[in-house]
């Protein structure tokens, strides 16, 4: 699981084997931790295009989507799925730049 890329997650409370595909999540967490820990910082992926706060828009198979960074969580990596698909460099510089911001001083 690599930043940038975007997976469907069940939920923690979920059945492995349950038919609800899971909520689309772009995986935020520094390429260093990877391999590291059995856990991975995502973000939700929402349809839309308002955007509010600290959501990025972006387009994610060809609709509008927001990157919902205010509601950053960290899962287990078997929560993740399935790879859907990857940001495009340019919204991936626009939320880690969010991020920046969101944290700073």
């Amino acid at each position: 699981m690599t930043r940038g890329e975007i997976w469907l997650a069940r939920d923690r409370d979920a059945e492995p084997s349950a038919a609800a595909p899971g909520t689309p999540c772009l995986v935020v967490s520094p390429p260093e931790l990877g391999g590291v820990l059995d856990v991975v910082t995502v973000a939700p992926i929402a349809p839309g295009k308002a955007v509010a706060g600290f959501r990025v828009r972006a387009l994610i198979a060809e609709q509008e989507h927001q990157i919902l960074l205010e509601q950053l969580m960290t899962l287990d990596k078997r929560q993740l799925t399935e790879r859907i698909g990857a940001l495009d460099r340019k919204s991936l510089a626009k939320v880690l730049e969010t991020l920046r911001e969101m944290f700073a001083d």
